[in-house]
C-alpha cells in the first residue's frame, strides 16, 4: 500500500509525500522498484547522497542475494541518475557494468537493446557520435523491434544533420510504438525535416 500510495504521490511532483511512503518500504529480495523510486524520489528533491547511498546499498544486497537482473538493472538506473548530475565517467563505468553482466548471463534481446540504447543516450551528452552511433546500432540489431533505439538514432542523425536518416528512423519509430512516449517529439522532428527537404530540393 506505502508503495502505491508512493506512486501517486510521485506522479503527483509531491516528492515530500512520496519520500514519506516509500521511506516506509524496507529493501527486499523483490523489492528493488519500490526502492528505485525511493533513489529518484530523493534525487527529485537534491538529496543526492541519498540516492546514490541507497542504489550502492541495494546493489551490494543484490549481489548477495546473486540476482544478476536486479543488479544489472540498478547499475542502469544509477547511471542515468550519474548522467543528471553531470557525472558522465561514473554513468558510463556503470553501464558498462550492467551490459556486462547482461551478456555473461545472456539477458534476452529486449534487455540488451535497452542497456545500449541507455549507454549511447549517455554517451550522446559527451558528444561522441560514433560510440552514439554504434550503441544505437548494436541495439537495433539486438531487437530490431525496440522502438527507443530509433528514436534515439534519429535524433543523434538530426544531430549530424543527416535528415533523410533521422525521417527515416522518426518514421519506423511511429510504426513500431505509435503511442510511445516519444510519439509525440517523433512527428515534430519528421514535420521539421519534411519542411526542410522541401527547402533544400529533397
Amino acid at each position: 500500500l506505502d508503495y502505491y500510495l508512493g506512486n501517486i504521490r510521485l506522479l503527483q511532483e509531491d516528492y515530500e509525500g512520496a519520500v514519506q511512503y516509500y521511506e516506509n518500504i524496507v529493501w527486499s529480495n523483490t523489492g528493488v522498484f519500490q526502492g528505485v523510486n525511493l533513489a529518484w524520489t530523493y534525487f527529485q528533491l537534491d538529496r543526492t547522497d541519498e540516492s546514490f547511498a541507497l542504489l550502492e546499498d541495494a546493489i551490494e544486497q543484490y549481489k548477495i542475494f546473486d540476482e544478476t537482473s536486479a543488479v544489472s538493472y540498478l547499475l542502469s538506473i544509477r547511471s542515468q541518475l550519474y548522467a543528471l548530475a553531470f557525472d558522465y565517467d561514473s554513468a558510463i563505468v556503470d553501464i558498462d557494468e550492467a551490459i556486462e553482466l547482461a551478456e555473461e548471463n545472456e539477458f534476452d534481446s529486449a534487455t540488451l537493446a535497452e542497456l545500449y540504447t541507455i549507454r549511447g543516450e549517455i554517451i550522446f551528452l559527451i558528444y561522441e557520435w560514433d560510440r552514439v552511433e554504434d550503441n544505437f546500432d548494436t541495439a537495433i540489431e539486438l531487437d530490431p523491434d525496440y522502438a527507443p533505439a530509433y528514436f534515439q538514432r534519429g535524433v543523434l542523425f538530426y544531430t549530424m544533420a543527416r535528415r533523410e536518416n533521422a525521417l527515416s528512423d522518426f518514421e519506423m519509430y511511429l510504426e513500431l510504438d505509435s503511442d510511445g512516449i516519444y510519439a509525440e517529439q517523433a512527428q515534430e522532428y519528421i514535420g521539421s525535416i519534411v519542411i526542410e527537404l522541401e527547402a533544400l530540393g529533397g
